[in-house]
């Protein structure tokens, strides 16, 4: 009797090990996987492919571009890393706000505008006021400054 009850125990004893093992498996499966998971909207964008979605974020200058004289409108252009894992190139739109002349490699730009999906990160465009008032207005903001229209919409 004496052994089966020792079995038993040594039985009961392995199992909640077991489950405590499995447990903590299940918990650092679960952080991982929540850890994976994009959590701001230009993340979900990317992930998802999707373009033309209003987006709002902020990021760290890791490139200055040249200016897009292409397709009519300048563009000020430059690479913001949002996440460790990706960057987006901003296209600033010249003709409908002021270029961020103080603008270099480490500063932070906060920023609102429409996404468009690319295999390299994506590109936020709109970033400025929307003359047609058929889209909510974008902004840039850099240093406290906002950088939106040349003049007040």
């Amino acid at each position: 009797m004496k052994k089966r009850v020792e079995t038993k125990n040594r039985v009961i004893l392995a199992l909640l090990i077991l489950l405590l093992i499995l447990g903590t498996y299940v918990r650092n499966l679960t952080r991982q996987q929540e850890a994976n998971q994009p959590s701001s909207a230009v993340e979900i964008a990317f992930a998802d492919r999707l373009s033309n979605i209003p987006v709002e974020g902020y990021g760290m200058v890791t490139g200055l571009l040249p200016d897009d004289l292409e397709g009519g409108d300048r563009h000020q252009k430059f690479i913001l890393q949002i996440t460790p894992e990706q960057n987006v190139v901003i296209a600033h739109n010249l003709e409908l706000a002021p270029r961020i002349d103080t603008l270099s490699r480490g500063d932070r730009v906060d920023f609102f505008g429409h996404y468009r999906w690319n295999s390299r990160g994506g590109i936020i465009h709109r970033t400025h006021h929307d003359p047609q008032k058929q889209l909510p207005d974008g902004w840039l903001r850099h240093k406290g400054k906002l950088y939106q229209a040349h003049f007040p919409p």
